[in-house]
């Protein structure tokens, strides 16, 4: 259990002002020092109070200790600081925060996808933002920490959001009914189709999209791999791929999804039967399928002909060929 008591608690605020030259700051600044500096514990549910307390033992350990300040034990000491704070720790301690409710609108959406979407701004560095997004911390807070330690003014960062969510909300529109699908998955079938086409290529023919096997060109990735429900999200907010493109896979999901469905449907209902036909009742059987419009030919034939109310239309059929013989 966290050393957390109201007498520590007061000796590192009182550390903190003195480094730092202010009171404490807000609780934005705090959460992006306390990331900054890796603090163990959760950043985004503990107290102010107590994120004080870890940011200040931290930056003890790591050795920004200015003179006449507070120890481990929350108590004071004259040792004289081993280094001064660092630029980084000074910056994020005064800095002037892109406000939560202009990113708020990113929340909604799993952490593959906002990385995603913040890579593809230009605005960030792509190693930097996927060292960050490996943290384990809340999405608020590591959002937040991103926007902190940009080279980029806020008014800059504010526009850019404000045109992002302008296209995430179109985003809504025109795919929100086709994720609400893969949400409504309890058993994860739907996942499991979506896995069978994962990796799989395509070729344009035509007009004409085609699910082709690997080797045949021209080669157009189908869908990246597909784990979770996280991975679905990222997959429609790609960029590189056409809403034409992107409705292709998705209908040969649900297709899948629907054959694999019936199929499990049918075990419950109907009994897989073998049994040898002549050349020409399987021709005929083949025939009146055909004619008749039935879909699934032979099988769904024999189902209609043998039902309960055709008892006797063909006991008298059979007498029929049995006079006939």
């Amino acid at each position: 259990m966290k050393n957390y008591t109201p007498q520590k608690i007061a000796a590192s605020k009182a550390a903190f002002a003195e480094a730092f030259g202010l009171d404490v700051c807000t609780r934005r600044n705090l959460e992006s020092i306390a990331f900054h500096l890796r603090v163990d514990v959760d950043i985004g549910d503990v107290t102010q109070d107590c994120l004080i307390v870890e940011i200040w033992d931290q930056l003890i350990k790591k050795g920004y200790i200015p003179a006449h300040g507070y120890g481990l034990a929350g108590e004071l000491n004259s040792f004289t600081a081993k280094n001064e704070l660092s630029l980084e720790i000074w910056k994020l301690a005064t800095t002037f925060n892109v406000q939560e409710e202009a990113f708020e609108f990113l929340l909604s959406f799993s952490k593959k996808t906002i990385q995603y979407k913040l890579g593809q701004t230009g605005i960030f560095r792509p190693v930097t933002i996927a060292k960050i997004f490996e943290s384990s911390q809340s999405k608020r807070v590591l959002i937040g920490y991103l926007f902190d330690i940009s080279e980029h003014s806020v008014d800059h960062i504010v526009g850019f959001l404000l045109a992002l969510r302008a296209s995430t909300k179109k985003f809504l529109l025109e795919w929100h009914s086709q994720f609400v699908w893969f949400k409504n998955d309890k058993n994860k079938e739907k996942l499991r189709a979506a896995s069978y086409y994962s990796g799989k290529q395509i070729s344009v023919d035509e007009g004409e999209l085609t699910v082709k096997s690997f080797g045949k060109n021209p080669k157009i990735f189908l869908m990246p791999p597909i784990h979770q429900i996280d991975d679905i999200e990222l997959f429609f907010h790609r960029q590189d791929m056409s809403s034409v493109l992107k409705l292709f896979v998705y209908e040969k999901i649900r297709g899948l999804y629907n054959k694999r469905s019936s199929r499990e449907e049918n075990k419950k209902t109907q009994k897989n039967c073998n049994f040898l036909l002549t050349p020409e009742a399987k021709k005929m059987i083949e025939q009146l399928a055909r004619e008749c419009g039935v879909k699934g030919r032979g099988s769904a034939l024999l189902n209609i002909l043998f039902q309960a109310h055709n008892n006797q239309v063909l006991k008298n059929i059979i007498k029929g060929y049995a006079m006939v013989r």
